[in-house]
């Protein structure tokens, strides 16, 4: 909650997990994945776990999920 502006506004796939968040943004916009979304509007977000993933591979071999998070914050600091 510390963490996200009340202004903010909050672009998101139609996950349930999402429901209580709208609560604390300004608007919340939700769309289904399908081939459309897929190609146009989430198509940085697909490119951006592709190359996590590559990254991930290419440079640790085997991840361990205790250490997500850390290799999270290093992909997103480079």
């Amino acid at each position: 909650k510390e963490s996200i502006s009340e202004k903010s506004i909050l672009f998101s796939d139609k996950s349930t997990s999402y429901i209580d968040i709208a609560d604390l943004v300004e608007i919340h916009i939700t769309e289904k994945s399908n081939k459309e979304t897929t190609t146009e509007t989430l198509k940085w977000v697909h490119i951006a776990i592709s190359n996590a993933k590559r990254n991930f591979l290419g440079n640790y071999h085997k991840i361990k999920g205790k250490y997500l998070q850390l290799y999270l914050n290093e992909f997103v600091y480079k």
